[in-house]
C-alpha cells in the first residue's frame, strides 16, 4: 500500500511538471491584483503599494507555508510564510518590494508590479507546479485600476477583465474588456489667426467618436457623433471621448482654440468682438446681476489701446476653464444642480462641479490639460454686488481626473506637484468694485508684489503668477493663480507627510485640527 501511494504521488508530480494545469493540486487562485495603486488600498507604513490578491475557492482550508509569488517565470520569488487560508477566503500581499514574511504579518512581496505588464504566477512549494497564472504576461494597467476575473468566472485567470472600482480582500464585481484608445486630434490648444480643420482619430476599431462644442462633457448617448474634420473659424471649444460596449470610454480630450481677431478683417468674432449677450448663456447671474460678457468697448476701441490690446492677449499664459453651463449659471438653488456662478455665496464640497483646465503658453510653449474640480472661493468677493469677477479654487482629485496636477507652474519653485489652486480675481482695490474708494486705488501687484518680497527673503510663502483666464471660451480677465497654504502645501516644502501638518484659515482648521495651535497660543499669553 505504501509503494503505491508512493508511485501515485509520483505520477502526480510528473503530470505538474509536464502539464502544469491552474487548480491542478489546490485551488487557491490569483482573483485579482493592481499593478498603479495610488489611492485605493494602503499599507501598513501608510504607502499605497501594488497588491496581488488571493483566494482560497475550494472547500478545505489551505496552509500556504513554501507557496511562491513569481513575476518572472525564470527567477527566484517571493515565498510564503506559514499563513492558513481558509476555505473562501481572501489574502493580500502587497507587491512593495519590501519583503516581509514574518507569520502572523501584512505580507510584502520582494518585488513590485510592473504596471506597463508583466508575468504573474502563484506556485506550490516544489517551485515548479502552477496553481494560477497570468501569462505569458498580464497587460498594461491604469492608474487606481485592478484587473483580473470577472463576477462568476470561478477565479479562472483565463477569462480577466479590468475593475473601475477594485475590491481588495472580497468578491469580483463585474467588468470590462479594456480600454478605448484615446481620441488623437489634429490640432493642438492655442492662438489661431485663420480658420481649419480638426481631425479626431482613435486606434480602437469600431469605437464611436463623440463630441461637443457647448463644454458639456460627451457620453456613449450625447454629443455629435464624428463623421468629419470639424470647421473651426472662431473660438471654440472642443471637447471628445470615444465609446465601445464592453469597454472603458476613453480619457476625456478638451481642447480650446482662440481667435483674437476676426477672421474677416471688419468681421465679427474674435475675442475683442466677444458679444455681450452669448447665445445660450444667461442674461444674468447671482442675486439677479445683469450678466455682461463682451469686453469693455470703453477700452477696446480707446486710441491708448485698440491696436496692441490684441497683443496683449498673447503676454500672458491663458488659462481655459471648460465645464457643462449649467454647472457655472443654472440658478437654481439647489446644490445638487445649481450653477456656482448663479450661487457665487454658497460655498462648501456640494457647491463643487467638474471642469476641464488647460495651460496654454502664447509662444507654443507645451502645457497640459487636466480634468479637476472647481469652486467660488473667498469671502467678501462671492457677492455679485460687490464684483462679478469671483476668484475661484481648482481642486485635483481622483473623482475628477489625477489626484494631483503635476506641472512645473512656477518657475521660480522647484514644486511640480499641487492639490489644489487658487484664481485670485482681486476684488479689494480694483476698478470692478462697487466702491468708488476701492476703484480709485485699484491695483494688481500689491498681493503678489508681498509674497515675492517675502519668498525673496528666504521666507516661506507662496508662489504666484498672472494669467489670462478663458471660461467655456469666453475671455474672463487676467487672474493671479497662486498656491494655496495648505497641509499639503507645507509637505511639499517642509518635507513630511501632509497628515503630518494642521493649516488654518480665518481662525478655522482646513487641515487637521487646532489643537496644536491652541496649545502653542496658550503657552505664549502665558509668557
Amino acid at each position: 500500500m505504501r509503494f503505491s501511494s508512493f508511485l501515485l504521488q509520483l505520477v502526480i508530480l510528473l503530470l505538474s511538471v509536464f502539464f502544469p494545469m491552474r487548480g491542478l493540486l489546490a485551488e487557491v487562485v490569483i482573483t485579482e491584483l493592481l499593478a498603479d495603486n495610488d489611492g485605493t488600498l494602503a499599507d501598513e507604513d501608510g504607502d499605497f503599494s501594488d497588491w496581488i490578491e488571493l483566494h482560497n475557492s475550494g472547500t478545505d482550508a489551505v496552509d500556504l507555508d513554501g507557496w511562491l509569488l513569481f513575476d518572472d517565470p525564470d527567477g527566484p520569488g517571493w515565498r510564503f510564510p506559514a499563513f492558513v487560508l481558509g476555505a473562501g477566503d481572501f489574502a493580500v500581499v502587497f507587491a512593495s518590494g519590501k519583503d516581509r514574511s514574518l507569520a502572523g504579518g501584512e505580507l510584502h512581496a520582494s518585488f513590485r508590479l510592473d504596471s506597463s505588464g508583466e508575468y504573474l504566477g502563484l506556485y506550490h512549494p516544489d517551485g515548479v507546479s502552477v496553481a494560477s497564472e497570468f501569462s505569458p504576461e498580464f497587460p498594461p494597467q491604469r492608474e487606481d485600476y485592478s484587473y483580473g476575473p470577472g463576477a462568476g468566472d470561478g477565479g479562472d485567470p483565463s477569462s480577466p477583465v479590468y475593475f473601475g472600482s477594485p475590491t481588495p480582500g472580497t468578491v469580483n464585481g463585474s467588468g470590462f474588456q479594456g480600454f478605448v484608445s484615446d481620441v488623437v486630434l489634429s490640432h493642438d490648444s492655442g492662438f489661431y489667426e485663420q480658420p481649419f480643420e480638426v481631425t479626431l482619430e482613435t486606434e480602437t476599431p469600431e469605437a464611436v467618436i463623440r463630441y461637443t462644442l457647448d463644454g458639456s462633457a460627451p457620453s456613449q448617448e450625447d454629443g455629435q457623433v464624428y463623421a468629419g474634420p470639424v470647421q473651426v473659424a472662431d473660438t471654440t471649444i472642443l471637447r471628445s471621448a470615444a465609446f465601445l460596449d464592453g469597454y472603458e470610454a476613453s480619457y476625456f480630450d478638451t481642447r480650446t482654440y482662440i481667435f483674437r481677431r476676426p477672421v474677416v478683417p471688419g468681421g465679427s468674432g474674435g475675442v475683442l468682438n466677444q458679444p455681450r449677450r452669448p447665445a445660450g448663456f444667461p442674461r444674468t447671474w447671482g442675486d439677479g446681476i445683469l450678466a455682461d460678457y463682451e469686453m469693455d468697448q470703453d477700452v477696446v476701441t480707446d486710441p491708448a489701446y485698440r491696436d496692441e490690446i490684441a497683443d496683449d492677449l498673447l503676454a500672458l499664459p491663458s488659462l481655459s476653464l471648460i465645464s457643462d453651463r449649467d454647472h457655472l449659471f443654472n440658478p437654481s438653488s439647489n446644490p445638487d444642480v445649481g450653477g456656482i456662478y448663479s450661487n457665487s455665496r454658497s460655498s462648501g464640497s456640494r457647491w463643487e462641479r467638474p471642469c476641464s483646465m488647460e495651460l496654454i503658453y502664447p509662444d507654443g510653449k507645451e502645457g497640459i490639460q487636466v480634468n479637476c474640480g472647481i469652486r467660488i472661493y473667498g469671502g467678501i468677493n462671492r457677492r455679485p454686488d460687490i464684483t462679478p469677477k469671483h476668484t475661484l479654487r481648482l481642486l485635483f482629485k481622483k473623482q475628477y481626473g489625477p489626484g494631483k496636477l503635476r506641472f512645473p507652474l512656477y518657475s521660480d519653485s522647484e514644486v511640480d506637484s499641487f492639490d489644489t489652486l487658487v484664481l485670485r480675481g482681486h476684488h479689494g482695490n480694483s476698478w470692478l468694485n462697487q466702491n468708488l474708494s476701492q476703484r480709485t486705488r485699484a491695483q494688481y501687484l500689491r498681493d503678489e508684489w508681498t509674497r515675492e518680497t517675502q519668498l525673496a527673503m528666504g521666507r516661506p510663502a507662496a508662489h504666484g503668477t498672472f494669467m489670462h483666464l478663458y471660461l467655456n471660451g469666453l475671455y474672463w480677465g487676467i487672474y493671479n493663480v497662486v498656491e494655496r497654504p495648505t497641509a499639503s502645501f507645507s509637505a511639499s516644502y517642509s518635507g513630511g507627510e501632509k497628515e503630518e501638518y494642521d493649516a488654518l484659515n480665518s481662525g478655522e482648521a482646513v487641515d487637521g485640527d487646532q489643537q496644536a495651535w491652541n496649545s502653542m497660543m496658550a503657552i505664549a499669553e502665558g509668557g
